[in-house]
């Protein structure tokens, strides 16, 4: 979109989407419990706005806008799935509010089956830059500024639940193995499995981006012309929202566990 809202002031902007749904692994097409069964939702939202004002015969003034977005989210053909359909009771699938996905299920003696992992991971984008052109006889001078928020947000590799059979449970003597006693599927269905439940974390890091330029294009004969500018750029340390980085870390400081338990 284009506007032209008086004789010396312009608009425009602009708004692009992209949008994918890409089956991977298709080795059992829709089954649930066949890990790496996943579909990856993709799509880019891309926005820009730009203003340029023309203040005078010799001075043109332009401020820009944009923010860009791109999710990734990879979940498996499982998700959604309730553990209450297995049997479990509503209180162990409240655990996995998350990643509702079909468990990890394995014996020892038999191939395992289910589990796999889900991930989701959004990285976007803010900037914003001025610039100020004017042509003083000579002279055509420019000065402007530039300034970038880059973030790059993530679900942490998020597992379902898994339960494992183990044989010792049901050897002749839980100590050592017994060749010919003991089975790790004997024991799940006893309901003697050992399990897990794997929840990721957020975690949203980024860093800022500013920079600052003048520059002069001298103009000493109609065919020999001078260029003087200078530039500076600041580029900020990685940083989290939550404060979840360790950087700088000061390995003079003794470590708190060391008083609590010393040597």
């Amino acid at each position: 979109m284009d506007h032209e809202v008086t004789k010396w002031l312009k608009l425009s902007g602009s708004y692009l989407h992209y949008g994918s749904q890409e089956p991977s692994n298709q080795v059992w097409p829709g089954s649930i419990a066949t890990p790496g069964q996943t579909t990856i939702y993709r799509h880019v939202d891309a926005t820009q706005a730009n203003a340029v004002a023309t203040l005078n015969p010799t001075t043109v003034a332009t401020v820009r806008f944009g923010y860009n977005r791109f999710p990734d989210y990879d979940p498996q053909f499982s998700n959604g799935f309730s553990l209450q359909t297995l049997g479990f009771p509503a209180s162990v699938d409240a655990l996995t509010p998350g990643t509702p996905d079909f468990p990890g299920i394995s014996t020892g003696e038999f191939t395992s089956f289910g589990g796999g992992t889900t991930s989701w991971r959004v990285q976007f984008s803010t900037s914003f830059n001025a610039e100020i052109a004017k042509s003083i006889g000579k002279h055509y001078v420019k000065v402007g500024f530039d300034w970038r928020a880059l973030h790059d947000a993530s679900q942490t590799a998020t597992g379902p639940s898994s339960f494992s059979g183990s044989s010792g449970f049901t050897s002749q003597t839980p100590t050592k193995t017994v060749t010919g006693t003991g089975s790790g599927l004997a024991t799940l269905l006893l309901g003697y499995p050992g399990g897990s439940i794997n929840v990721g974390s957020f975690f949203n890091d980024y860093v800022h981006y500013s920079g600052f330029f003048i520059q002069d294009d001298y103009r000493l004969t109609p065919k020999l012309t001078l260029n003087i500018g200078f530039r500076g750029e600041h580029e900020s340390n990685p940083a989290e929202v939550s404060n979840k980085y360790l950087i700088d870390t000061d390995l003079t400081t003794p470590s708190p566990l060391q008083a609590k338990f010393p040597a």
